[in-house]
């Protein structure tokens, strides 16, 4: 009797697994499949689980770098990923770095006012970015931000700083200070002890943080729909959205495009998935 409740419960625990597994990764799966079929074969009914027919026509207006919105506009498709990896490239080492130099702050100093300081750095996670958006554009106007790819750098900082803080400081809390004390007893100062041990000790979770950060600013929307109108600074997420219009939807161009902005983030995932486990997980128990 209590072998069967054993099974029955893991069971169970594998099915609930598995099928969040599947619920995570069906979209995605639906998404770069049907980038491979014929707009008709996107909405037969039933539906074409694996494209026995597979076609790259969906391909073909990216390949050729244009996407033409139905009547007039005629817009790049390829700036708009060189846009995106322009903002994720500059603002992911600046929130890595400044939330590590923050992070090791927080964790390893006391001073007045500190904790204050911290509680309000996590806060500022906590506040609905949108709540933020009119003064910064009104701002954004005053010194003309608004349509560059500086100003979304700018904001993306200003957002992921307190994540990269927050995540660095619990990263921190992990390592221990005799370690400092350690290095400095050898004749390091405090930010040779940072930069020459515990940052390497530090690698995972710096990595992690890299990652999140860059993931962030690959697929934020919000603020770039708002403050870029100009197609010549738009990103990749703005050019997917500009598929969609009141008149026709282009699902061949949203599949393709998507199935293509995939690829940079997973590649990065793929190249530092060895420190994601580590990096989330180190410092978890202490003692």
């Amino acid at each position: 009797m209590q072998f069967n409740k054993q099974f029955i419960v893991k069971t169970c625990k594998y099915l609930l697994v598995i099928t969040a597994i599947i619920a995570m990764l069906f979209p995605i799966y639906w998404i770069i499949s049907s980038s491979f079929k014929s707009e008709v074969d996107m909405f037969v009914t039933p539906p074409i689980w694996i494209p026995l027919k597979p076609t790259l026509e969906n391909y073909q207006p990216i390949s050729e770098f244009v996407f033409g919105v139905w009547t007039v506009s005629i817009e790049s498709f390829v700036p708009g990923m060189i846009n995106s990896l322009i903002v994720s490239s500059v603002a992911t080492p600046i929130i890595a770095v400044t939330g590590a130099l923050a992070g090791y702050s927080f964790s390893r100093y006391r001073f007045r006012g500190g904790k204050l300081t911290y509680i309000w750095f996590v806060l500022m996670r906590m506040f609905p970015p949108i709540t933020c958006v009119l003064p910064i554009y009104l701002l954004y106007s005053q010194v003309q931000l608004v349509n560059t790819l500086t100003g979304l750098i700018l904001v993306y900082v200003a957002f992921n700083i307190p994540f990269a803080t927050w995540f660095m400081k619990s990263f921190f809390d992990g390592i221990p200070k005799e370690i400092d004390e350690s290095a400095k007893v050898d004749g390091c100062t405090d930010f040779g002890a940072l930069f020459r041990i515990i940052i390497p000790l530090g690698a995972p979770g710096f990595i992690v943080v890299t990652i999140f950060c860059f993931l962030a600013c690959w697929n934020e929307f919000m603020f770039a729909a708002i403050f870029i109108s100009n197609p010549g600074t738009m990103t990749l997420p703005l050019k997917l959205a500009g598929a969609v219009s009141s008149w026709q939807t282009s699902w061949p161009f949203i599949t393709a495009g998507s199935t293509i902005a995939m690829i940079p983030p997973f590649l990065f995932v793929m190249l530092a998935q060895r420190y994601i486990v580590q990096g989330l997980t180190f410092g978890a128990v202490k003692g």
